[in-house]
């Protein structure tokens, strides 16, 4: 099941040409193999209150702000320490060879040049800058704490612009999320209030591939890895909904979808706070009850989408096994 998520990714976010046909070609691709992977029905798993209630009176869901997750890694990425200190090596390659150039030497022997020092370390090319370049008047014998002292600051340099860069996005990013699932007793206890919540089952499927609803649910990719922020330069503008796409793998038991939007126009919107925003979608195809649901509750919400034509289900314990099974209600 993750293996076409993968490829889905890989299509719809990832560079490998620069030729806008063959790009197009890869995006259509990929939103067909998504749609035709998307489930007929999907799930959302909610507690009972105010804003449940208006969201199944004008057909909508709420979206959450992502730093408003338990989960602090949603919609976030990093920047490997590996990679950081190639982007300090790269940036004194570039200044070498850029004085090669100034000294008129011809492009065979900065390209030999370059070469040999490519596999030396970071503190070996600062050493190989100063004996070049002593006019930089740089004590040799104070090359430790020259790369110690630089190193230092790319880290923190790099701390730094990773929380308020991580911080932008999550503020910016909107989720509502639902899963292949109405069954799962976890999801249920999580995120239903202990099964006194409800289950909303949703048919997106429904709208057709080219809806624009359709183009913002995207599929979880679970990982072990975070997406590093240096691998951004292989990737399209999409970059900060691929990161929303993706979780770690530690949440995969969930087999969730997310509707995702980014920087939306509030104003155009049904409803919204600093928060999130609510979203207009299709009537619910079907509404669970948890096995805990009051009655008060229950009727509550019945009454709410009593001209609406809803399936109603109440889901119920099997005493042999553990497993939750959605009665129809009559």
């Amino acid at each position: 099941m993750q293996r076409w998520k993968e490829e889905y990714a890989e299509l719809m976010f990832f560079n490998v040409t620069e030729d806008y046909c063959e790009i197009k070609k890869r995006i259509e691709q990929a939103k067909k193999m998504k749609y035709d992977k998307m489930q007929q029905s999907l799930y959302k798993y909610c507690k009972i209150d105010e804003y449940t209630e208006w969201n199944l009176k004008n057909n909508a869901v709420w979206l959450t702000r992502a730093d408003k997750f338990n989960d602090p890694y949603d919609s976030a990425y990093t920047i490997e320490t590996f990679n950081v200190e190639n982007l300090f090596k790269n940036s004194l390659l570039e200044n070498i060879k850029k004085r090669l150039r100034e000294e008129g030497k011809n492009i065979d022997f900065i390209t030999m040049e370059i070469s040999k020092l490519c596999d030396r370390s970071t503190k070996s090319i600062i050493e190989y800058s100063i004996d070049k370049y002593p006019e930089s008047m740089l004590l040799h014998e104070n090359i430790d704490k020259i790369n110690e002292v630089l190193i230092n600051q790319i880290y923190k340099e790099k701390n730094y612009r990773w929380k308020e860069l991580n911080k932008s996005l999550q503020q910016n990013t909107f989720i509502s999320c639902f899963s292949e699932k109405n069954n799962d007793i976890i999801m249920w206890s999580h995120y239903a209030n202990y099964n006194k919540g409800l289950c909303i089952e949703y048919d997106f499927k429904q709208l057709g591939l080219d809806n624009y609803l359709n183009s913002l649910i995207q599929p979880v990719l679970y990982t072990d890895r975070k997406f590093d922020l240096v691998k951004s330069k292989q990737i399209k503008s999409l970059v900060n909904k691929y990161l929303a796409m993706t979780k770690f793998m530690g949440w995969a038991y969930e087999a969730e979808w997310r509707l995702i939007e980014q920087c939306p126009d509030k104003s155009i919107l049904p409803s919204h706070t600093d928060e999130g925003i609510s979203y207009c979608v299709p009537k619910p195809k079907a509404i669970y009850f948890g096995s805990r649901c009051s009655k008060k509750d229950q009727k509550r919400i019945m009454d709410i989408v009593d001209k609406k034509e809803i399936l109603l289900y109440r889901m119920e314990l099997q005493s042999n096994r553990f497993e939750l099974k959605p009665i129809l209600l009559e």
